[in-house]
């Protein structure tokens, strides 16, 4: 004799959690989409580049005033497109410091969202803002001896293969910084 199906309390169960997972996902690709449409605002930085300067006064921080500096940036997409990692190195002489920094978007503030971390233990957050092609980066950091900083960076494209940078208002365990001259960086051709 032939019975209708009739679902047990763990079939049931077992349906709705399935049903659950499914729905998760798709919110979860949602907000990734969500994630990489904010992002693609700041695309224009993405690949390797380069500048040259001096060591501006007032900052031993970085090292000899009117010493030359180097700075190598690498902007990559990551995970899916959905975050952007930022590689660092700053070389001054023998000294150089290295540092990696993520870019992401908060969907709970609506702020695209930086990490720092550099070499020796320093640490930090920041939010970005963006107005067409000109980027601002406000950041605070903390090193291991619990010296906080903080500041703001702001990137402007000139054009495809060039961008300016500019550090301002900038603190240094309570003590403001001069400012940075404006920096310009070079794309590298490979």
């Amino acid at each position: 004799r032939h019975t209708l199906w009739r679902p047990s309390l763990r079939s049931i169960a077992i349906c709705f959690a399935v049903f659950c997972i499914l729905i998760a996902q798709r919110a979860v690709t949602a907000q990734d989409e969500t994630a990489h449409e904010h992002l693609k605002q700041m695309e224009w930085v993405i690949g390797d580049w380069v500048a040259e300067t001096k060591v501006p006064p007032g900052r031993p921080d970085v090292g000899e005033e009117g010493a030359t500096m180097i700075w190598h940036v690498s902007w990559r997409w990551m995970l899916k497109r959905d975050f952007i990692v930022l590689n660092l190195k700053q070389q001054v002489g023998e000294k150089t410091e290295v540092g990696r920094e993520i870019v992401g978007w908060d969907g709970k503030s609506g702020q695209l969202v930086h990490w720092l971390f550099w070499q020796g233990g320093n640490h930090g957050k920041g939010e970005w803002s963006v107005d067409g092609d000109k980027l601002r980066l406000r950041w605070s950091m903390v090193g291991p001896e619990n010296k906080e900083s903080k500041g703001t960076s702001h990137l402007a494209k000139v054009d495809v293969d060039t961008f300016t940078w500019r550090g301002t208002n900038q603190v240094a365990d309570g003590k403001p910084m001069p400012d940075w001259p404006t920096i310009t960086f070079k794309r590298k051709n490979e």
